[in-house]
């Protein structure tokens, strides 16, 4: 099939690099309008297309990351020149599937060259994924709204959806450099409309046949101040103080008091909502605050009102320790009905940065107990964005996965949305308790059975029947074999585009010597 030269000749460049940037601003975070994440990149590699490869990179860089600027205000928590070193390092990145799709796409056959994109943004965010930030920026997330399409997870992960979502990008332009004459794309038109047609088909088949199970009543609790979260900002110079070891007596004992009342607030309204009929309750990240030397009173205050009240309590703590290098412990206390420790969990994964310096690691394990309503797990916030560590549920045969969270508000939405593809990804039901941010509670499927928002109305416990029955998944067998499948593509693509440049360089040089 013929091949336009490269760069493509076009009138109207920074139109098309302007116009992505723009839709680019509603593919993230409070603007996010879904379908626009299938169309900014469209016009982006459109852009890179018409230009020389590294001219197209120069000039595009400048406006992605000021796009990303706009986009990830106050979602990124680096301030001043960090902040903006991120962006510029995020757009170089982000604009690397284009950059792979400019230089392999010229060398390898037309259809075969519409794959080098979609490719290439698996691998690339197969790469995020391992670092500090986990799987922060996904775009697989962005589609979490869309729960047809969603339950792909279940079978490919975030990759089978990024791929979905990536490959219009190339295919339209392809369509766009055959003059849109169907006779020429028909063929490659039709394949992704059949792929997906059916993942969609699947993704309606399997909501659809989804069976009603065995369920238990929980409930989870979300800051009610005074805490450790409190927005008091009094309160929060206070506890910093606290923290540093620079408090004075009087200090200390008001900082006691003023945890002892959020503490004491948090046991009443458990023993509430354990008289309501829940048979698990779990408080919000960090909700409970203690000095270290009060921690063992408050668990025995936790374990008698188990006993008393028959339930499961999942006390998240942030454990104080006056002037350590890392005073915090932020943990989750899990008690059973007979007044039992059922485990203890640290937080494996902080959020980069101040949490991250202050806090006690703990052993990426993730802890399991077995219940008469299945087999529970928990994990923290944070620990959730980490996708393969949270794939231990599936392997380990959770049913119900707790993750109290602490947010804020730009990232709410967000990271609620992100909590729900983990529960689709390993069949998990989710209860998900925050702090200054979206509650949920969601089945294996994604479906949110109850959702609450601490920025709208503050203090309401979040209550859900929960699925007690984990639902098998593909993708808790195989975990990211999708995505490694597609960096070896991606890598026999590439070795095709150079033996193919070899071979017509050769040609070439045969056709220009002497006879």
């Amino acid at each position: 099939m013929e091949r336009p030269a490269y760069p493509i000749a076009d009138r109207r460049p920074w139109l098309w690099l302007v116009t992505g940037a723009l839709i680019g601003l509603f593919t993230y975070g409070a603007w996010l309008v879904p379908p626009l994440v299938w169309v900014a990149p469209i016009f982006t590699m459109r852009f890179m297309r018409a230009q020389p490869v590294l001219r197209g990179f120069a000039l595009a860089l400048p406006v992605t990351a000021a796009m990303l600027a706009v986009l990830l205000r106050g979602v990124v928590p680096i301030p001043g020149v960090g902040f903006a070193i991120f962006v510029v390092v995020g757009a170089a990145m982000g604009l690397v599937p284009y950059l792979l799709d400019r230089v392999l796409a010229p060398r390898l056959p037309a259809f075969a060259a519409t794959l080098v994109f979609p490719l290439a943004m698996v691998a690339l965010e197969l790469l995020n994924a391992q670092g500090e930030w986990g799987t922060w920026g996904a775009t697989a997330y962005t589609q979490a709204g869309i729960l047809p399409l969603a339950q792909l997870a279940s079978v490919a992960g975030l990759w089978g959806v990024v791929f979905l979502i990536s490959w219009p990008a190339s295919l339209v332009n392809w369509a766009w450099e055959q003059g849109w004459r169907w006779e020429r794309v028909r063929a490659g038109a039709l394949l992704y409309a059949g792929l997906l047609a059916l993942s969609l088909g699947f993704g309606y088949a399997r909501l659809a046949t989804a069976t009603t199970q065995a369920t238990v009543r929980v409930a989870g609790i979300p800051s009610d101040p005074p805490s450790l979260v409190s927005r008091d900002e009094t309160h929060g110079e206070l506890i910093g103080r606290v923290i540093a070891g620079a408090a004075d007596p009087a200090d200390r004992d008001a900082a006691r008091a003023l945890f002892e009342a959020g503490n004491a607030r948090l046991l009443e309204r458990s023993a509430d909502e354990a008289g309501a009929g829940a048979r698990i309750v779990f408080w919000a990240e960090g909700n409970g605050t203690v000095l270290k030397d009060d921690e063992a009173a408050l668990v025995e205050r936790g374990r008698a009102l188990a006993r008393e009240q028959g339930i499961y309590l999942g006390m998240a703590l942030a454990v104080l320790t006056p002037g350590a290098e890392r005073p915090l412990e932020n943990k989750i206390v899990l008690v059973t009905p007979a007044g039992e420790i059922g485990f203890e969990y640290l937080k494996a994964f902080p959020v980069p940065g101040g949490e991250a310096a202050g806090s006690v690691l703990g052993e990426a394990r993730l802890p399991t107990l077995d219940t008469p309503y299945g087999r529970i797990g928990a994990v923290i916030c944070f620990d959730m964005d980490h996708h393969a560590y949270i794939r231990q549920a599936a392997a380990q045969g959770v049913d119900i996965l707790f993750a109290p969270a602490n947010t804020w508000p730009e990232v709410a939405e967000t990271h609620a949305a992100m909590a729900r593809v983990r529960a689709i990804e390993n069949g998990v039901s989710l209860l998900r308790p925050a702090s200054n941010g979206v509650s949920i509670a969601a089945d294996p499927y994604g479906r949110t059975l109850a959702r609450s928002d601490s920025w709208q109305t503050e203090g309401g416990a979040l209550v859900a029947s929960l699925p007690a029955r984990a639902v098998p998944t593909i993708y808790g067998r195989i975990g990211d074999a999708p995505a490694y499948a597609a960096v070896a593509a991606l890598a026999l693509l590439a070795a095709w585009a150079i033996a193919r440049g070899l071979q017509r360089r050769a040609v070439a040089r045969r056709q220009s010597s002497p006879a």
